[in-house]
């Protein structure tokens, strides 16, 4: 079956980052202290996290048949196809809007060519290039989330090689022996935290949950509704509870706090998807997987969380035009509209010029489900 739920899912993770990042900013733009307050805004990026467990799901429903170089060639050529070439338009606009806002601010363009150099490389290969944390700085901040998302890809690509059936164990393998020389080395240069990263097993996840559905030979309407109540109390109980600092990307990427993230945001977020497609396999709630906004932000969910890499320039030339600090309730509404029609825009864009390529995703037979699930991951 088309599960049009991945779409409202993918919908309500973007919404979710957007509106963190939309109170981040506020909170850094305002100098205001939100330190008294429970972290409700903070709490919505753990969408990265289900995003990671959605794309996990979809890769592995998609390309369940590939198998050999021929096929891993093709998968990696697809997955750059989607993701990269709006990425690099994407992260061009991002600086040009800097450099702008830099000139209006300060009267001036201050260029130290080393740094745009590395800039540079960092948005192309997207992972990071250097030992240190502080010098990993892409044009778009949200960077890093790809870079785990492609380092997910290119281990799902060595699977393709190997093997047509056990492409999961194999995952599942990889990330153990990554995971293990982790703890094993501790290691400090952030290329390596970020190639030996535990938060590369919410992509298994979702690889997993896929495998399950498919397994399953009748809807469970019930334990699915049961799986979206415990992950909906945990996700909210996380608002009083959870540590902020899972939060930041730094952490991530130096693998300070990715268990805990994945122990946190993750784990839950399988949870939450895995009870929401059972609720939809077994036909329940068909109005709201249908919907057409959700359905629409869905679709575009991906230059929308583009665009939020837009939001920090974007935003600071519009309190420059404004001329005042504007409350705190404002910015974060205006940040998640702008954002929201941003994504939509780019999303037009790349649907106008897109070249038309063939399919290239390998019909396939499945178990419980004939029909293929045409999301993007």
């Amino acid at each position: 079956m088309k599960y049009l739920s991945i779409r409202f899912l993918q919908a309500i993770a973007v919404l979710s980052i957007l509106a963190a990042s939309g109170y981040l900013y506020a909170e850094i733009t305002t100098k205001a202290n939100f330190s008294t307050l429970p972290p409700y805004f903070n709490i919505g990026l753990a969408g990265f996290d289900l995003l990671f467990v959605i794309a996990g799901f979809v890769v592995s429903q998609q390309f369940r048949n590939y198998h050999g170089g021929a096929d891993a060639a093709r998968f990696l050529g697809n997955r750059f196809i989607r993701i990269n070439l709006l990425f690099y338009i994407t992260s061009l606009l991002c600086y040009g809007l800097s450099l702008l806002q830099e000139r209006i601010a300060n009267g001036g363009i201050f260029f130290n060519q080393d740094e745009v150099i590395q800039r540079i490389i960092d948005t192309i290969i997207l992972v990071p290039a250097t030992d240190a944390q502080f010098l990993y700085n892409p044009f778009l901040p949200i960077t890093w989330a790809l870079a785990f998302l492609w380092l997910s890809y290119l281990l799902y690509s060595v699977a393709i090689l190997i093997s047509r059936k056990q492409k999961i164990l194999l995952m599942a393998v990889f990330i153990a022996i990554l995971n293990s020389l982790q703890y094993i080395l501790q290691p400090v240069d952030l290329r390596l935290t970020f190639l030996w990263n535990p938060i590369l097993a919410e992509f298994l996840l979702g690889m997993i949950l896929f495998r399950i559905l498919d397994k399953l030979k009748h809807p469970q309407a019930g334990l699915g509704y049961l799986m979206i109540a415990l992950s909906l109390a945990w996700l909210i109980a996380l608002c009083w509870l959870s540590d902020p600092a899972i939060g930041h990307p730094g952490n991530i990427l130096a693998g300070i706090l990715s268990i805990k993230r994945l122990l946190y945001w993750g784990i839950p977020s399988g949870v939450l998807l895995m009870g929401v497609l059972l609720v939809e396999q077994a036909g329940h709630l068909k109005t709201i997987w249908q919907q057409g906004l959700f359905q629409r932000l869905g679709r575009a969910s991906y230059p929308i969380f583009l665009a939020i890499g837009l939001m920090g320039p974007v935003m600071q030339l519009l309190e420059t035009a404004v001329g005042s600090k504007l409350p705190v309730v404002v910015l974060v509404l205006m940040y998640v509209l702008i954002a929201i029609l941003l994504g939509f825009g780019i999303h037009q864009l790349a649907r106008r010029f897109a070249p038309k390529t063939s399919q290239t995703v390998k019909p396939v037979a499945y178990e419980n489900s004939p029909t293929l699930i045409k999301t993007q991951a």
